[in-house]
């Protein structure tokens, strides 16, 4: 009987321990894993100095970026990768391109960059763009795309966001965020 016992608990304590580990997240990295079981997978990846804290001020136990991954390239771009935790959790991925393009080398980046998403996932979940008041001058092309945010469900629990939005003719932010949807910290955005 007391083997039977030890038996299910040992049964129990290895589902449940795979069962975090199950949600695909980016790359080789899935929800859950620890910071630990991160830098194993990309021993490349330092820790910030100063850990970056994700999420409403209010919010009783934000998300931490501890690691980051200085180059990853998608579409011909570099991008640093951000590790973010909770209770050193791993709960999203953030891309974020580096070099700061302008908004013309911005508008064809986000172009290529989503393309190359388009043909990894598909058609995104949804869809939105966004132009804060009137284009800047010599920049009406932007018009219709001065912010963009593509979403892609991939499955229950996964989801992959572009974001891209022109802050100024000199600079744009372009960021992809691969995040577990369920995470009550991140639902609804």
């Amino acid at each position: 009987m007391k083997i039977i016992y030890i038996f299910t608990l040992m049964t129990l304590i290895v589902s449940t321990s795979t069962q975090a580990y199950s949600s695909k997240l980016w790359g080789n990295l899935n929800y859950g894993m620890s910071v630990s079981d991160v830098r194993k997978i990309y021993p490349d990846s330092k820790f910030l100095n100063i850990p970056e804290v994700m999420g409403a001020p209010t919010e009783k136990n934000p998300c931490r970026n501890i690691l980051k991954l200085d180059s990853f390239k998608v579409a011909g771009y570099d991008f640093e990768s951000r590790f973010c935790f909770r209770e050193n959790k791993l709960i999203q991925v953030l891309l974020e391109i580096k070099g700061k393009p302008n908004a013309d080398d911005g508008l064809i980046a986000v172009e290529r960059v989503q393309g190359a998403l388009l043909n990894e996932y598909g058609d995104p979940s949804s869809e939105k763009y966004n132009n804060y008041g009137a284009p800047m001058r010599g920049y009406e092309k932007l018009s219709r795309c001065q912010h963009r945010i593509l979403k892609w469900k991939k499955s229950e629990d996964l989801m992959i966001t572009l974001v891209f939005m022109v802050v100024t003719e000199d600079l744009i932010n372009l960021n992809i965020v691969y995040q577990n949807s369920n995470d009550i910290g991140f639902r609804n955005r």
